[in-house]
C-alpha cells in the first residue's frame, strides 16, 4: 500500500466500498455537510480574525479580546489546523491566506527565543510546547519558509531537554511546580512526537536531518505505548489492570520516592464522559497517525494494525454514545489531530464503517445541540449541558471551543466526500431539520 506520507497531501488511499455506494444519498449528505463547513469557516473568520489587526483574535464572553500579542501560539494553532482541514474538505483555498498571514505574524512579531522557551512565556508546560511545534510545522507547509523548520527542531529538543526525566526512554514531565518537582507525565506529549516524525520525514537525506532527535522521539514514542496503551493485562501498585481496548490513558502519575507509578484511571477505566475522562479524544487519534505515520518511515507494518486498532476502538461504547463521538476530556484540543486522523487513518484497510458514520451522526447532532448565536459552536456534542457547566473550557465564544467543534464538521464533509463514510438513510434523515442557534450566555 503506497499512501501520501504528509498530512498536507490530501488524497484518501487504501480502503475500498464494501459496495457501491448510493450516489444520490450521499450527494444529499454531503450538501449539507459541505454547508456546514462553509458556514463555520465564515463564522471562524468573523468572530476570531480582525482583518484590522491582520491576524487572528481570541474574543472572550467579557469583550475582552486577546491577541497574539498578549498570548501564546497554541490557542491560535487550534483555529489554523481548523482551517487546514476546512481547505482540505472543501478545497477553498482562499483560506490558505489565513495560515500564512499568521505564520507570518508569528515570525516577525516575536523572538526565536521567546517562541521557542520551555518553562515560561509561549510554552509553560509540554503541551504548549506541543502545539507550537504543530503550529510550526504547519506554517512551513503554507509557507515554504524555513525558519519554521528550524523553530520546530528547536521547539522539539528544548522540549526534550527540559521536560525528560533523565532520558525521552522515561517519558516528558507535563510541567514543574513551582519548586521545580513534577509527578505527571502525559499523552500530551504526543503532538512533539507527530511534529518531529513530519520533521524527520521533511529532512531526512538533508544536511537538515537530526538523527539523534528522532532517535530521542522514538523512544518517548515506546515510553507512551509502554505505559499508557491499554494493550495487556498490567500491574500498577499491585493492582492488576486487565482492560484491553487499545486506547490511551491520557496521564501518568509517578512518585519515585513514594513508590507510586500508575496512569490515572486504572482503577476506573470506563470514566470516560464529556467534560471528565480518564482518556482523550486528542491522544487516542494522534497515536493512530503516529502509528500511520511509523508505518509510512518503515514500512513496519504492526505500526499499521496498531494505527487501525486504535481507530476502530472509538467505535466501542467508551467513545460512541448512540453513534455520536464523545468530547471527553479537553474542549480546547480534543480534534487538533482530527484533520490527520480522517485524511490518513480512516482510509485504512480494516477500518470499521461504523466509524465513518459516527462522524456524519456527530456533525448532525452539533447543529442541533451546540450551535449557538453569533456563529459560535458548543462543546456538548450530543446534548446536555456539561461543558457548558465548565466554565473554564466550556464557553463557546472561546476560539479553542469553537474550533475544536467545528473541526469535526469539517472531518465529516472530508470523509463523506472522498467516500470514508457511507450514509445511509437513516443517516440522511439526520439532517431533516433547519439549524437553529441557542442563546449564547
Amino acid at each position: 500500500m503506497i499512501c501520501a506520507l504528509l498530512s498536507g497531501t490530501f488524497a484518501a488511499c487504501g480502503r475500498t466500498p464494501a459496495s457501491k455506494p448510493d450516489t444520490a444519498l450521499r450527494d444529499k449528505v454531503l450538501s449539507k455537510l459541505e454547508g456546514y463547513s462553509r458556514d463555520a469557516h465564515a463564522d471562524m473568520i468573523k468572530n476570531f480574525w480582525s482583518e484590522e489587526k491582520g491576524y487572528m483574535v481570541d474574543p472572550y464572553k467579557d469583550g475582552h479580546g486577546r491577541d497574539t500579542f498578549s498570548d501564546i501560539m497554541w490557542v491560535y494553532v487550534q483555529g489554523l489546523l481548523c482551517f487546514e482541514s476546512y481547505i482540505a474538505a472543501t478545497g477553498d483555498e482562499s483560506a490558505k491566506r489565513y495560515i500564512q498571514t499568521q505564520t507570518d505574524v508569528w515570525l516577525n512579531s516575536f523572538t526565536r527565543s521567546y517562541l521557542t522557551a520551555t518553562g515560561t512565556g509561549n510554552n509553560p508546560a509540554h503541551d504548549d510546547a506541543a502545539w507550537t511545534a504543530m503550529g510550526f510545522i504547519l506554517g512551513y507547509k503554507f509557507t515554504g519558509n524555513e525558519t519554521c523548520l528550524d523553530y520546530c527542531r528547536r521547539m522539539i529538543k528544548r522540549s526534550y531537554d527540559y521536560w525528560e526525566d533523565g532520558s525521552t526512554a522515561n517519558g516528558l514531565w507535563y510541567k514543574y511546580d513551582q519548586d521545580g518537582s513534577s509527578t505527571v507525565k502525559s499523552v500530551y506529549c504526543a503532538g512533539l512526537i507527530l511534529s518531529e516524525l513530519e520533521y524527520y520525514a521533511l529532512t531526512k537525506g538533508t544536511e537538515n536531518e537530526d538523527a539523534e532527535l528522532h532517535q530521542r522521539t522514538m523512544e518517548l514514542y515506546n515510553w507512551v505505548e509502554e505505559n499508557l496503551c491499554r494493550d495487556g493485562v498490567k500491574v500498577w501498585n499491585g493492582v492488576t489492570s486487565d482492560v484491553v481496548d487499545y486506547l490511551y490513558y491520557c496521564d501518568f502519575y509517578e512518585d519515585i520516592e513514594a513508590g507510586l507509578r500508575y496512569p490515572v484511571g486504572y482503577d476506573r477505566p470506563n470514566d470516560i464522559n464529556p467534560a471528565g475522562s480518564v482518556s482523550s479524544l486528542f491522544g487516542n487519534t494522534a497515536m493512530a497517525v503516529i502509528h500511520k505515520r511509523l508505518y509510512d518511515l518503515t514500512g513496519d507494518e504492526s505500526y499499521l494494525e496498531k494505527a487501525v486498532r486504535t481507530a476502530n476502538a472509538l467505535t466501542g461504547t467508551a467513545y460512541n454514545a448512540d453513534g455520536i463521538i464523545k468530547n471527553d476530556r479537553d474542549a480546547w484540543t480534543n480534534s487538533a489531530f482530527m484533520g490527520y486522523f480522517v485524511r490518513e487513518v480512516l482510509p485504512l484497510e480494516g477500518i470499521s464503517p461504523e466509524l465513518g458514520r459516527m462522524f456524519i451522526n456527530t456533525a448532525a447532532s452539533i447543529m442541533k445541540n451546540a450551535f449557538f448565536e453569533g456563529g459560535f459552536y458548543g462543546a456538548d456534542w450530543g446534548g446536555g449541558d456539561r461543558w457548558l457547566r465548565n466554565e473554564a473550557l466550556g464557553d463557546p465564544s472561546y476560539l479553542t471551543t469553537s474550533a475544536t467543534t467545528v473541526h469535526i464538521l469539517h472531518a465529516a464533509c472530508y470523509a463523506v466526500k472522498n467516500g470514508l463514510a457511507e450514509p445511509t438513510e437513516g443517516d440522511a434523515e439526520l439532517f431533516n431539520f433547519e439549524p437553529s442557534p441557542k442563546p449564547l450566555g
